[in-house]
């Protein structure tokens, strides 16, 4: 899978049922976007959000990969994203 289509999932993801964060954050989002500082998502909506991804990208995170430099930006997710579906 391309990193775009990863950015487009993620997207899709954030702007779902749950509402993550706010339309406008989400339309210019990009691979330098911080999840934490640009979109101003707390802990819970990162919990939230790692649960979403394992549901559309089809596998689990071990708490031991899980830190918090992963969401500082989208590009550091998608490498993640990537990593566990190779």
């Amino acid at each position: 899978m391309k990193r775009a289509e990863i950015l487009d999932i993620l997207k899709e993801i954030l702007l779902g049922e749950e509402g993550l964060v706010l339309a406008e954050s989400v339309a210019d989002m990009s691979e330098e976007t911080s999840l934490i500082d640009d979109l101003v998502m707390d802990s819970l909506q990162i919990l939230n959000l790692i649960v979403l991804i394992e549901n559309r990208f089809n596998f689990e995170c071990n708490e031991s990969e899980l830190n918090l430099d992963m969401f500082d930006k989208v590009g550091e997710l998608i490498n993640f994203i990537e990593s566990k579906s190779n």
